[in-house]
């Protein structure tokens, strides 16, 4: 009876809360999606009949049956974020394809795992705002003086951002757009107060660019809240000095909506320019038309008079006896009548033109922001004349007619173009040593001069230095700078060769992007929204949900840590459109689990990791490796091929020989190690490992086998072996020499065989197991992966690894060989010997240890840990 009873209260709260609370929304027909994680929402319904929603409160998951719009009961249920989150299990079960999940649009949400360096980040890009807001309100409080009035009272010319001291107070001064009037700001603001700048740094392919799409997206708003206004900047002619343009700075309102002031500037003196030109222009019109027609009345005052003296005289004595009464009229008549003809033939099109703005001497806009302002400008340069300016060089020189005034060729760098703005550099690398060099002081002052670049674009050409702005320009901004990690490693790149540059920015921050994320159920959904995202993106056939779920393993195996995912995105969409190849190579409209587990085996090798394959199976015919029977003094180890940045590309198999004598000293003999096959530098890995194992004889068996035996360890067939990891195989081999330590007599021990069926790898730790004082740990190591496609590859059926590794870097993903864990150096011997009666029992016993595919994270901790129970339960026996 109480059952019904909160079941009808919960009713009657529903139809109350969906009449009240929940008001019904249209969705304009838009897809359906069974899951929407673009929004923190817990679950919608859709009525098919009048396309409109309804929201369910959180925690609501009884099903609702009716439209409250149009009493409709055909309703589609979407479920949001909220319900995602909240329902892992009901997630994995009823999620079946890519098609069924909507993505955010929002850049910010794309962001996977990179939640703290964009926290940083963030701060960062609020402090800017706020200098913005401050530096602006300074100038909008300061009152306005006239700069007549000014000069008098220094008693000295002022140039525009000079320095003044009035009053004993600083001020710095701006000269406004009409220049008749200036702002005095108070103290040196921009000099004091340089930076942000943020330095991303970070393996490839982490996020740096959707970063920066971020950026775009989100600063929009902050500057509009501020109400920030940017500033144009304005050439003129230097009337003193034509080699020197001035410059000068005109407040934009472009933010608030309001039309920016520069266009308005430029027009207003175009039009008094104009009306000027066309002053003179009717001046010269006037004058050539009056002497045109004083000409013309001259020489037909001549033409006259040479025809009275015709009449009377006749041609001949007109013209040679009286010349000089009519002559003059003529020569100058015509002169004064044909030379402005041919003033107003030839030279109209220039005289007379007066819409060609190259020929007014109107302000020049070289940074000028239209109606809508990007806020953030890609300043990804390869010159460094894009970046820090440089004056247009012309090979007409100064010809008037033939080039543009100087101060017309003035081209503002994106430092200049970016003032009060952000500058994004998405390959630092890219930039030049000598663009940096340039950049420090522009970084520290927030200003510098434009001067003529040589023709590389990279030096000063010594004979046109003196081309340059009279003033400096402002270039006040945020850098963000995005570079990888060889910015940091290598010696010879321009933050380790230029240090002052990297120390600018200690005036912001120097962010690494974090490569690992943790696995776990929301950044599973951000995985499976990324599939589903490049899906749409190009346009391929939907991924079932066993394809999403190899996706993550395939994440969670490269980060050799199964409790996290290791980001990867290029290498994911690479796996994504290569299973969706195999697909549409066979004609299916669905890429399965299948596809993808093909793609990552067989076909998304990288150029090394081929290299090494294809160098592998060349070399296999003439490998030694035993992968049947026993043998002693032999060991099958393991070793992983790098690249030059140190990621593994290929595993393999390769034998481990040790032979142990009796030092003859009897006659003469002495004892001796030797160890031929590996590295010889006495500061790498391998070296350290040869000195651990004899470290870790002596403390098992009470002798030195350099002292007390003949050792001649040999990695057969192999060459500069390299690596801590090859430790556990050496000191194995002996062992196999040396018998059971655990026997205390050592007349009774017997060599014993070990398995050839099986590989190890693992680096010797000095440290005692907890159980056993004279025994000593086995500690992780790295490509554990690689090593087991690389023994499956020699025919090894077992692989032995470090307990931990077996605990915390294998995932779900089905394995070429059986792998096991051990802790300990006797562990491993245990293993791998051949005379134990049991071991194949016990190898039995782990052969059994395969658990159900987990689908949610508890799942996967419960897998886990009964894996870890049946292990020990079998190590008992």
């Amino acid at each position: 009876m109480g059952e019904w009873k909160a079941s009808l209260k919960r009713l009657k709260d529903r139809v109350l809360r969906r009449g009240a609370d929940q008001p019904v929304k249209s969705l304009n027909n838009e897809p359906y999606y069974p899951f929407d994680l673009s929004e923190n929402f817990y679950i919608r319904y859709r009525c098919e009949a009048c396309d409109s929603m309804t929201e369910a409160p959180k925690g609501d998951d009884a099903p609702y049956t009716e439209c409250g719009d149009c009493g409709g009961t055909k309703l589609l249920m979407t479920r949001g974020l909220d319900w995602c989150l909240s329902h892992e299990q009901e997630f994995w079960r009823d999620f079946k394809t890519t098609n069924d999940i909507k993505v955010p649009k929002e850049a910010r949400k794309w962001l996977v795992g990179q939640e703290r360096p964009m926290a940083r980040e963030l701060l960062r890009t609020r402090r800017w705002i706020y200098k913005l807001k401050m530096k602006q309100d300074a100038l909008r409080n300061t009152p306005i003086v006239k700069i007549k009035d000014l000069e008098h009272t220094l008693g000295k010319p002022v140039q525009d951002r000079e320095m003044i001291e009035l009053d004993k107070k600083t001020y710095r001064v701006h000269f406004l757009g009409d220049d008749k009037n200036a702002l005095l700001e108070l103290g040196n603001f921009m000099k004091e107060n340089p930076g942000p700048y943020v330095l991303r740094i970070s393996e490839p392919g982490l996020g740096k660019t959707l970063a920066s799409k971020i950026i775009r997206e989100e600063v929009e708003p902050l500057y509009k809240e501020a109400e920030i206004e940017l500033t144009d900047v304005l050439t003129l002619k230097n009337p003193n000095d034509d080699q020197r343009p001035l410059a000068v700075q005109v407040p934009c309102h472009a933010v608030q909506g309001g039309g920016c002031l520069a266009p308005r500037i430029v027009q207003q003196a175009e039009r008094g320019a104009i009306a000027e030109q066309k002053q003179k222009q009717q001046f010269i019109y006037s004058l050539l038309m009056i002497l045109l027609i004083f000409g013309a009345g001259l020489m037909f005052t001549g033409l006259f008079i040479m025809g009275l003296y015709v009449m009377q005289v006749g041609f001949i004595a007109a013209w040679f006896q009286y010349s000089a009464g009519y002559l003059g009229y003529i020569v100058g008549g015509s002169t004064l009548l044909f030379v402005p003809l041919f003033i107003l033939m030839i030279g109209n099109s220039r005289i007379f033109q007066t819409n060609r703005a190259d020929m007014l001497e109107t302000p020049f806009p070289i940074v000028q922001h239209d109606g809508k302002p990007k806020y953030v400008l890609d300043a990804t340069i390869t010159d460094d004349a894009s970046l820090v300016g440089s004056i247009q060089w012309n090979a007409y020189g100064n010809t008037q007619g033939l080039t543009n005034p100087m101060y017309k060729r003035v081209i503002a760098g994106l430092v200049h173009r970016g003032h009060d703005q952000i500058l994004d550099i998405d390959e630092t690398k890219n930039l030049s040593h000598h663009g940096a060099v340039k950049m420090l002081s522009i970084m520290e002052d927030g200003e510098s001069i434009i001067r003529n670049s040589g023709s590389g674009g990279g030096t000063e050409a010594p004979g046109i230095l003196a081309i340059q702005t009279a003033d400096k320009v402002p270039a006040d901004f945020m850098l963000i700078a995005n570079g990888n990690m060889d910015l940091i490693h290598d010696p010879n790149s321009i933050l380790n060769v230029i240090k002052a540059f990297f120390d600018r920015f200690n005036y912001g921050d120097a962010i690494y992007f974090e490569k690992y994320i943790d696995a776990n159920f929301a950044n599973y959904l951000k995985i499976v929204q990324v599939v589903a995202d490049e899906t749409s993106r190009f346009r391929l056939h939907p991924m079932e949900k066993e394809g999403v779920q190899r996706v993550i393993e395939y994440m969670r195996e490269r980060s050799e840590n199964n409790k996290q995912l290791k980001i990867m995105f290029r290498a994911v969409i690479k796996v994504v459109l290569t299973g969706f190849e195999i697909a549409y190579g066979e004609k299916r409209t669905l890429t399965t689990g299948a596809d993808i587990e093909r793609a990552i085996n067989e076909f998304i090798d990288s150029v090394p990791e081929q290299e090494q394959k294809e160098e592998l199976k060349h070399r296999a015919p003439f490998k030694i490796v035993q992968s049947t029977g026993s043998a002693e003094g032999r060991v099958n180890g393991l070793a992983v091929s790098t690249d030059r940045s140190g990621s593994p590309v290929a595993g393999h198999t390769f034998p481990v020989v040790a032979v142990v004598l009796d030092a003859d000293r009897e006659n003469g003999g002495d004892g001796d190690f030797v160890v031929t096959g590996e590295v010889k530098e006495e500061a790498s890995w391998v070296q350290d490992s040869i000195k651990t194992v004899r470290t870790v004889i002596r403390q098992l068996y009470g002798i030195d086998l350099k002292k007390h035996r003949y050792t001649h360890i040999s990695y057969a067939q192999q060459k500069d072996v390299e690596g801590p990891s090859a430790g556990v195989a050496m000191t194995l081999a002996v062992m196999s020499r040396l018998g059971d330590p655990r026997i205390k007599d050592p007349s009774k021990r017997v060599p014993i065989p070990i398995r050839q069926d099986v590989a190890v790898t693992g680096t010797i730790e000095l440290l005692p197991h907890p159980t056993d004082p004279l025994n000593v740990q086995v500690g992780a190591i790295g490509g554990v992966s690689y090593k087991i496609k690389g023994a499956a590859d020699a025919g090894i059926k077992h692989v032995i690894i470090p307990q931990s590794n077996f605990d915390h870097t294998l995932t779900q993903q089905e394995y070429p060989a059986i792998v096991f864990g051990a802790d300990s150096i006797l562990g491993y011997f245990d293993l791998i010997r051949a005379d134990q009666e049991n071991i194949e029992a016990f190898i039995e016993a782990m052969e059994t240890l395969k658990a159900p595919k987990a689908e949610t994270s508890e799942e996967i901790d419960v897998w886990s840990a009964e894996r870890a129970k049946q292990k020990a339960e079998a190590m008992k026996e």
